[in-house]
């Protein structure tokens, strides 16, 4: 990142000092001119770090009903796949509405431990439903990537921490380790589910 912004910044100062001597400006200004040129493009560069940096920090919930308004937004987004255990969030009515709305476009992938009387209906909707698990397997996980297909996919992760929920974001494009590996154990586990079906058959 810095390696670009150097580079940008010599190649301003580089077109500025070609200008034609014929431009009213004493020599030492294009010095002047140069510096401010160069200042401002790392200012703008640092400020679409903090941007970034901003954009990434953890959200933090105190109450269900913050989570659930979160949760609302990421499953709006186009091809959610979610890993839950009992997908607590839809007992909040606009969860509900955005999950069938999704699954009604084929739009919705599930992994989950155990069926589910939600999943079972959004399954019929047009969900695709994972179940990978025995009633004896509670995953402590909780996570979900949309746009899951796509190179600008992002892994939502939940968890608690010092007493309050917390959901973390990490895309594809930041190389992240976490995102990975999530994206890693639902293709794990489409390729053991879709193993056990044709093995039954």
């Amino acid at each position: 990142m810095i390696k670009a912004v150097t580079t940008v910044a010599t190649m301003i100062i580089t077109w500025l000092l070609s200008i034609p001597q014929q431009i009213e400006l004493a020599p030492e200004g294009f010095g002047v001119l140069a510096v401010l040129v160069t200042g401002s493009v790392v200012l703008v560069q640092c400020a679409h770090e903090i941007w970034v940096w901003l954009k990434n920090l953890p959200e933090t919930f105190n109450q269900p009903s913050e989570i659930y308004a979160y949760m609302c937004k990421i499953i709006e987004k186009k091809n959610p796949a979610i890993f839950s255990v009992d997908m607590s969030y839809s007992k909040d009515p606009n969860s509900l509405k955005a999950l069938k709305m999704r699954a009604n476009d084929g739009d919705l992938t599930l992994f989950l431990p155990r069926p589910l009387p939600l999943s079972e209906e959004l399954k019929k909707l047009g969900a695709t439903v994972y179940i990978y698990g025995t009633d004896t397997l509670t995953p402590k996980s909780r996570f979900t990537i949309v746009r899951h297909k796509d190179n600008s996919a992002e892994l939502y992760y939940g968890h608690e921490k010092d007493e309050r929920f917390v959901i973390e974001r990490f895309t594809m494009s930041d190389r992240s380790p976490a995102f990975f590996l999530a994206s890693d154990l639902l293709e794990i586990i489409k390729h053991h589910c879709l193993r056990q079906s044709t093995s039954t058959r």
